[in-house]
């Protein structure tokens, strides 16, 4: 379960800063 976390913390920042450029 650690690793889900390690995944979702690191998707979330180029997700994240993916969709204020691409808004």
């Amino acid at each position: 379960e650690a690793e889900n976390d390690v995944v979702h913390m690191v998707w979330d920042q180029p997700m994240e800063r993916e969709q204020l450029p691409r808004a």
